[in-house]
This record gives C-alpha cells, sequence and structure tokens, in this order.
C-alpha cells in the first residue's frame, strides 16, 4: 500500500491544467510591446497583430543585438509596435505538448507555453538568475516578475546554457481520447488525499474505456487517465453549483471498487515446486514465466496460502493496470490452475464517465437500500465538463432521496 501511494505521488507530481482550438488573451498597448506565443506550431506575427507597425523584433542572444522576425514559435519573446490599444485573442489547435526549453547563456527573450508559469519555476535552473523581468506596455517600464503568463514576453539572463522541462497547460492528445485534449485544473489547492481518491476514479474511469476498446491491453493509457483526472477536479473546484456539493461535500460519491485494478489471486497447480517460493514469502520464483510478470508490473507478493491441493497466492500491482487482461496472462502459464481479480463484492456509490464531442460526461449516483446484495434505490447527477474546463451541471435523475 505504502508503494502504491508513493507512485500515486510521483504520478501527481507529473501533472500541473478539442479537437477545438484553444485561445489566450494579449492586451496591447500603444506603443512597445513585448510579447510571446504560447502554442506549438509557427505562425506569421502580422497575422496575429495586423494592426501593428512591422517590422518586428526579436534580441539574437548569439549576436547580442536585435533583429528582423516575422515568423515565431513557443519560447521566442519579441517586440512589437503598436498604435492602437486593443486585446487580440491568440488561438491555435496546437497546444504546446511539455519538453525540454533550452535557455541559453547570457540575456534571453524569452516566453512560457500556454499556461501560465511562477517565475520560481526557474529555479530548477541553478544558471539562472533571479529576477526574471516583464515589460509593462501601459507604464512604459520593465517590473520583476513573480507569474510568467502565456502571450507575454520575459528577459531571462543564465550564466550558461540551462535546459528546463516545460509542463504543457493541457492533456495529451490521443486516439484514447478522441484527440480531445483539456486544459489543466489548478490542483495545487486541492489537498493530496482528495487528489489521490480522484486519481483512482480516473484510472477506473479510464480502465472501463479500456475494457470495452482494447480489453487485451494491460497498461492503462495515461493521457486517457489524464483527460478524467482533470475533469473530476474541475467538478470538485465547481463550487458555486450547488449540486456540486450533494456529490461532494454531503454524499462523497467516488468509483465503486470495480474492476479491479490491483490486486489478484493466482491459484497453482499442487505440482509447481517454483510456487515454494512463494510460500517462504519469497517474491520472485526462479521460474522465469512467473519471473519476467512480476518484474515487468512490479507485482508484489501479498500473502500465500497452502490448503494442499489448493495452493494459491494473493499479489497486487504498486500502479493501476487491467488487472483482467494480466490475470489472463498469468493463466497461460503452465502450473497456473487459474488467475482471477481479487474483487468486491456488494454495490454501493459509483462515478461513471464518457468522453463526448465537446466535452466529458461524468455521472455520480448515490446507491442505498440493501446494497450488499445490490442497492434498491438510486438517484444521479450529471456534470458536464467541456474541454477549456467549464463545467455544468445537466441534470438530476432517479429515486428521491428520502433527506
Amino acid at each position: 500500500m505504502k508503494k502504491r501511494i508513493i507512485w500515486i505521488l510521483v504520478y501527481l507530481a507529473i501533472l500541473v491544467g478539442s479537437s477545438y482550438g484553444i485561445e489566450t488573451e494579449c492586451p496591447i498597448y500603444t506603443g512597445w510591446n513585448l510579447l510571446s506565443y504560447p502554442f506549438s506550431d509557427t505562425t506569421f506575427i502580422e497575422a496575429l497583430f495586423p494592426f501593428a507597425t512591422p517590422p518586428f523584433y526579436y534580441y539574437n542572444n548569439s549576436t547580442a543585438g536585435y533583429e528582423t522576425i516575422a515568423e515565431v514559435t513557443n519560447g521566442i519573446g519579441f517586440w512589437i509596435l503598436s498604435p492602437i490599444e486593443t486585446t487580440v485573442v491568440i488561438s491555435s489547435e496546437m497546444p504546446f505538448a511539455g519538453g525540454i526549453n533550452t535557455i541559453p547563456a547570457g540575456w534571453t527573450l524569452w516566453g512560457v507555453t500556454d499556461y501560465p508559469m511562477p517565475a520560481s519555476g526557474l529555479d530548477e535552473c541553478p544558471a539562472v538568475f533571479p529576477p526574471v523581468f516583464g515589460y509593462n506596455a501601459f507604464m512604459r517600464r520593465y517590473f520583476s516578475a513573480d507569474t510568467l503568463f502565456p502571450g507575454m514576453g520575459y528577459w531571462v539572463f543564465a550564466s550558461s546554457a540551462e535546459s528546463i522541462t516545460i509542463p504543457s497547460g493541457w492533456t495529451a492528445p490521443s486516439s484514447w481520447t478522441d484527440e480531445h485534449y483539456m486544459r489543466r485544473v489548478d490542483d495545487d489547492d486541492i489537498p493530496l488525499e482528495i487528489r489521490t481518491w480522484y486519481y483512482e476514479d480516473a484510472a477506473r474511469l479510464a480502465l472501463i474505456d479500456v475494457l470495452v476498446r482494447e480489453p487485451s491491453l494491460i497498461e492503462i493509457p495515461e493521457e486517457l487517465i489524464d483527460l478524467y483526472y482533470n475533469g473530476l477536479l474541475y467538478v470538485y473546484n465547481a463550487t458555486e453549483l450547488v449540486a456540486r456539493d450533494s456529490v461532494v461535500d454531503i454524499f462523497n460519491i467516488h468509483t465503486f471498487g470495480d474492476p479491479v485494478m490491483y490486486q489478484f489471486i493466482v491459484s497453482v497447480e499442487s505440482s509447481a515446486d517454483w510456487a515454494d517460493a512463494w510460500a517462504e514469502g519469497e517474491r520472485l520464483t526462479g521460474y522465469s514465466p512467473i519471473d519476467n510478470l512480476m518484474e515487468a508490473y512490479d507485482i508484489q507478493l501479498v500473502s500465500f496460502s497452502d490448503w494442499g491441493t489448493m495452493r494459491y497466492g494473493v499479489l497486487s500491482t504498486i500502479k493501476p493496470y487491467n488487472i483482467i487482461a494480466l490475470c489472463y496472462e498469468f493463466a497461460s502459464i503452465p502450473g497456473v490452475r487459474y488467475a482471477e481479480p481479487n474483487g468486491l463484492a456488494g454495490d454501493g456509490n459509483r462515478l461513471t464517465g464518457s468522453i463526448e464531442t465537446e466535452y466529458i460526461s461524468l455521472t455520480y449516483s448515490y446507491g442505498w437500500g440493501d446494497c450488499m446484495a445490490g442497492c434498491i434505490s438510486r438517484h444521479y447527477w450529471e456534470f458536464h465538463v467541456y474541454y477549456d474546463g467549464e463545467v455544468e451541471f445537466d441534470r438530476s435523475y432517479g429515486d428521491v432521496i428520502d433527506w
């Protein structure tokens, strides 16, 4: 259990926010404006700011001087001269996917991705000297920046070239998410216990999708977990919605414990000598078909029971997997009688989800009345979480709750 919690902590540490475009607003003032482009594609500055007076300038770090520039991509700061005051909405269908960004030695005009970044995030680069300077185009003066915003440019100084890992402000699209991506939720103020619960929920919702679409897949796609995780936390953060209190504060609704994601039982033949290692508390058996799976999926031995003609081990993974598919792998090994998830009985509150064209749908349900045999009554709340993070309460239905 301790190792599982550590793995979830590592996963949550990696997290930070539609086939539709994404956008960011840039306030523009009369005179010079220091800007950047927060997305992954390359575009013409003139197309972004057609009212601006060319040419446009960037700082060439290698020559320590300004040069003209026509096209920009992520990470480059540049100057434009504007004859008007306005707000420009910059949009793209290519959010920054995250990756390594190099800050060269000396002064550099730099820009962040489509997600705000604290200036302290550069502390991981020992060669970068604070502060980071932004330019207030309205006041026409520099300032020390605490937060680096999408679309704005900043001066950064480094004593030597440094590489920094820049996270994306959006979840990664893939065929599993129907190529949708969602703006990452700000989960800094959400207690770790809450984030851990919702990570478990997200993994289970993703696993349900896997069982429908590719049941033999053992790994649960992380981008699918990520999409559901962010959607669930958006609902958690939507404190202005009355229905949110019902599913979060009053009934504390999460996924039920099926399908199983961690623990399973492997029953072995009485003649399987390799199982003697399990009987002695050893995780690895010396039998390569078993040990290869144990190592590949970091499977731990929880316990072993020997009743003569019935011998079985209870095994558990550290991270969530499609345990049904993993059981098939174990069951195919000579000496294994059967392998099956170590599941739960009964029923209770449930949480389901689906990926739709414009949003993900999350349905929370409260079950009551003889739930050990299957809840007699159930009430539902359905939310839509749009890919820009907006949450909409859609409807409530089902049996009437006797408050």
